[in-house]
């Protein structure tokens, strides 16, 4: 585990993870309004840094929350089932999905299916660095 000093109990790292997701959002909030794009950028410095940002976190959450983004960072815009069961398409036609994108750092449950093969994997907003291919087994 890299240290940023979230925590150990898996939550800051979803936190994270779902963070990463929407500001892959070129619509959301954390990129068109500028108190929350400040606020998120505050957030990935300090764990690009390694520096504690669970107070951060939480921060952008109320902040999320009072602008309607409904859920802020929470699990609730989830199933709460398996990452993998969160892809959409990832039994289409009966077959498996053989590969996934994933976080860079390992650290989040951030996945995304590949667009195609020979695309550059879009990049982790958290980590600034291409989603790493994972076979799925």
């Amino acid at each position: 585990m890299i240290g940023d000093g979230l925590s150990d109990d898996g939550e800051a790292d979803a936190r994270l993870g779902r963070l990463c997701a929407r500001l892959a959002e070129r619509a959301g909030p954390l990129t068109t309004d500028p108190q929350l794009s400040a606020a998120s950028g505050h957030v990935l410095d300090l764990v690009r840094s390694g520096r504690n940002a669970a107070a951060e976190l939480d921060h952008l959450e109320d902040l999320l929350l009072r602008a309607g983004y409904i859920g802020g960072l929470g699990s609730s815009r989830t199933d709460g089932g398996p990452v993998f069961a969160m892809l959409p398409g990832a039994h289409a036609g009966g077959r498996p999905v053989l590969e996934a994108l994933v976080c860079p750092a390992d650290r989040c449950p951030r996945v995304e299916l590949p667009q195609g093969t020979g695309e550059d994997p879009p990049e982790c907003a958290v980590w600034g660095r291409a989603l790493r291919r994972d076979r799925i087994t």
